[in-house]
């Protein structure tokens, strides 16, 4: 590879990187004073029923990424993704209007959150994904749930955007960053972390 190829590839790098945002709104906090240090938090990721668009590389990235962030404020994390669950491994993507079986998900692993000691599940998902030329425009909600009432307690959707070139699963690391970073930057601002 040339020197001139070199600077291309990585211009193009940083050009991608710096496309990719992540923005929230209505971000609600319907318990006051919570706090979710040194606690133990279940993550029901189904971020992978779009694995096409966000790739497996960036979701493998975003699993890491998160659990880093939270230990930081001594938050023991687990990550079950949609696929790896027992409704996920017997379900058939479709297409368009397809149901994702969020509740079944939960009620067939709370066996699995008691003996983790879960106090806190966090609930990630995809509702919206437009594809527009090499741009995919996402919206993802996540819901903080009490795991002993069972009652949400936190919630906020993220839009994010992110640019690829030439394949779906291009900058893991980079667009994972940005959506960790997002949702660990409202985390504090609602005094979570």
């Amino acid at each position: 590879m040339t020197n001139t190829q070199r600077v291309l590839v990585v211009a193009s790098v940083l050009v991608l990187s710096a496309c990719a945002t992540n923005e929230f709104s209505q971000t609600r906090t319907l318990v006051s004073g919570l706090s979710l240090k040194n606690s133990k938090l279940i993550a029901y990721s189904f971020l992978d029923v779009r694995d096409a668009e966000f790739g497996p590389s960036m979701l493998d990235e975003f699993d890491k990424q998160l659990a880093q962030e939270l230990l930081k404020s001594g938050i023991t994390l687990s990550i079950l993704r949609f696929k790896d669950s027992d409704p996920g491994r017997n379900y058939s993507f479709t297409g368009s209007g397809m149901q994702i079986p969020v509740r079944e998900t939960i009620v067939r692993n709370l066996a699995n959150e008691r003996t983790m000691r879960a106090e806190y599940r966090l609930i990630i998902f995809p509702s919206k994904m437009t594809l527009s030329g090499a741009w995919k425009f996402y919206d993802l909600r996540w819901e903080l749930v009490d795991v002993s009432t069972g009652r949400v307690i936190w919630s906020t959707t993220s839009h994010g955007k992110h640019l690829t070139a030439w394949r779906s699963d291009e900058l893991p690391e980079a667009r994972a960053k940005t959506i960790v970073d997002g949702i660990v930057d409202e985390m504090r601002k609602s005094n979570l972390l």
